[in-house]
């Protein structure tokens, strides 16, 4: 007896002449190749069925609408789906989306008309133009004429000091490191009368006599000659 390659069936030696066939291999072998055809058959089945339903998903596939029944497609049977950091259901998901973009929008619907667009906003954030048309006074500055005005005011009033010869400053005597007029007087009465053995002031009869001898003094007009 031999046994085949693949099903391992037992078959008789066909070089042995003494070698008959043994009803028991017999039997064994049919039910191997039943058992096989069995096996085959499920297999065809299965191709079979797969191919019923690959024919019927990629028709489904390629549906323009999609042939489910109303509502039949739900969240559930979808399942959680991530966004970012953010994981859950697709409405909760979606609701949240249309939450942010309606508090960005400032509406009340998601797809509310803006007021503005990004766009606009950051120009105007970005502008030195005064967009605000802020004025001086609400900020507490004074405008170019009112500044004009205080300043030509600030110089007239420098103008007229500087011209000021009235000693605008107070300034006194001991400051400029002179004396006094008092100081002076007091200075000058403190010096002696002249005499003959002492320096000092002159009498008036002493520049009188003074006076009359240079007028009466001997004047020579022929020094030439003489």
């Amino acid at each position: 007896m031999r046994i085949s390659d693949f099903l391992k069936l037992r078959l008789p030696e066909r070089k042995t002449v003494n070698d008959p066939a043994d009803i028991e291999d017999l039997t064994f072998d049919m039910e191997k190749l039943d058992a096989e055809a069995v096996r085959q058959k499920l297999i065809d089945d299965n191709l079979q069925r797969d191919k019923v339903e690959n024919t019927a998903f990629n028709a489904h596939k390629i549906a323009s609408i999609l042939d489910h029944p109303d509502n039949s497609v739900t969240d559930a049977k979808i399942g959680e789906r991530s966004i970012g950091s953010t994981k859950g259901l697709l409405q909760p998901l979606f609701t949240a989306i249309a939450n942010v973009i309606t508090a960005i929008v400032g509406g009340t619907e998601w797809n509310s008309v803006p007021d503005t667009t990004l766009k606009s906003a950051k120009l105007h954030m970005d502008s030195k133009e005064n967009p605000h048309s802020i004025s001086a006074n609400q900020i507490g500055a004074y405008t170019k004429s009112e500044a004009d005005v205080k300043c030509k005011a600030i110089q007239d009033d420098v103008t007229a000091h500087k011209a000021n010869t009235g000693n605008p400053h107070v300034t006194t005597a001991e400051q400029t490191g002179a004396y006094t007029k008092q100081q002076v007087d007091n200075k000058f009465a403190a010096i002696p009368k002249a005499t003959a053995s002492i320096d000092g002031l002159q009498t008036k009869e002493n520049v009188a006599d003074v006076n009359a001898n240079t007028a009466n003094r001997h004047n020579h007009n022929n020094k030439a000659v003489l």
